[in-house]
């Protein structure tokens, strides 16, 4: 049985990978659409609607994050250090990413600013 203290360095070390484990694939679910957006935009042989549904996918991920930010009510002094973290690592990630991504109208934050955005969301 694992000590539940947080004391056990054990205990510590497996919350500690599972947080980084969870951060990862947020950051993937996040880079992922935003990049399946920008190829498909740029690609020529794609049909419209698929474009339109990687357009919609990434805008669904984003506002996702953004109500999940907001509706962090439960144990928020848990919560606030981990989004920030994830806040940073989007950040950190958008080094490649040039900013806004628009299609005429239709307009798609960049990681960058989805990081900046969840950051004043929370605080």
């Amino acid at each position: 049985m694992i000590a539940r203290h947080l004391g056990c360095p054990l205990y510590r070390r497996i919350t500690r990978r599972f947080r980084e484990n969870a951060i990862g694939i947020l950051k993937a679910a996040v880079v992922g659409s935003q990049k399946d957006y920008r190829v498909s935009r740029d690609c020529k042989w794609l049909p419209d609607k698929v474009k339109e549904e990687c357009l919609e996918t990434a805008k669904y991920v984003e506002k996702a994050f953004i109500k999940a930010i907001n509706e962090s009510n439960c144990g928020r002094e848990h919560v606030v250090p981990s989004i920030v973290q994830f806040c940073f690592i989007l950040l950190e990630s958008a080094n490649e990413e040039t900013g806004k991504v628009s299609d005429g109208a239709e307009e798609l934050m960049g990681i960058e600013e989805l990081g900046i955005k969840l950051l004043k969301t929370l605080f």
